[in-house]
């Protein structure tokens, strides 16, 4: 599961990183009000990433955490496992589909609507917005059910919560802010920049919360994490320091006896 979410988050945030660094490159060089043709969009890194990797790879996220439920895997893998395969058959005949219609974008920065036009852009943020919100309220169903019929332990509730609060967090950075973008898109109404800017920073940091969130809910992820950072480091030189101080101090001792005798 931990393997399923990283490669998600991984291609997400990236995505967006590229897309805030090019940004930045292209309006300090004056070329960000360039005119740019769709199709050169699928030559851009970051929108690359955001039609191949993104889609799958949530949908993947939603099915390791699904299947965290063995009532779930149980009745839905069927479904589940259906559902990636699908969406890599619709990316690919999205892109071919679009590939063929030539649009001319008003800026060098291609998003998902730009790169592949409006009715793929459509089906990209409601897609992902209704897989997050079908896992959020199924998996809400399920453990109030199971917490119903069985005394959960701290362990099983810790899980639950974990898995709440990620379904919970993609429905408000992921899924809104997807919506927002489509409806601005189709002009219906038309909504601020400010606030599409806010969407697509929302959507950014989705990413960067499951952090947080596995950080709270697994204190096994939180001690390997700490680990991998190496902040004992501190305590094990403080140790280490202790342990040849007193490793000196014995043989200075040692000698001192010597000398004595």
């Amino acid at each position: 599961m931990f393997i399923a979410l990283s490669f998600g988050d991984l291609a997400n945030g990236l995505a967006f990183f590229l897309a805030g660094m090019f940004r930045i490159s292209f309006i300090k060089r004056g070329k960000f009000y360039v005119s740019t043709p769709s199709i050169e969009c699928f030559s851009t890194p970051w929108a690359v990433l955001m039609i191949f990797s993104v889609p799958n790879l949530d949908l993947r996220e939603l099915t390791a955490l699904t299947r965290a439920s063995p009532t779930f895997e149980q009745h839905y893998t069927a479904l589940i496992e259906w559902q990636p395969p699908r969406i890599d058959i619709s990316i690919v005949v999205a892109i071919v589909i679009n590939s063929n219609d030539h649009r001319e974008n008003p800026t060098s920065i291609c998003s998902v609507m730009q790169t592949t036009g409006i009715i793929y852009g459509t089906i990209h943020y409601a897609l992902i917005a209704f897989v997050y919100l079908f896992c959020s309220v199924v998996l809400y169903a399920i453990f109030n059910k199971m917490n119903s019929t069985r005394v959960p332990s701290a362990d099983d509730l810790r899980r639950q919560r974990m898995l709440l609060a990620i379904n919970g967090v993609s429905v408000v950075l992921a899924s809104i802010p997807g919506l927002l973008v489509t409806l601005n898109e189709w002009k219906a109404p038309e909504i601020d920049d400010l606030i599409i800017g806010v969407a697509y920073c929302c959507y950014a940091m989705h990413s960067g919360l499951s952090l947080i969130i596995y950080l709270t809910f697994r204190p096994d992820f939180r001690r390997r994490f700490v680990l991998l950072l190496h902040i004992n480091d501190t305590k094990r030189r403080a140790r280490s320091c202790e342990v040849k101080s007193n490793h000196t101090h014995k043989i200075a001792t040692l000698n001192v006896g010597q000398v004595q005798t």
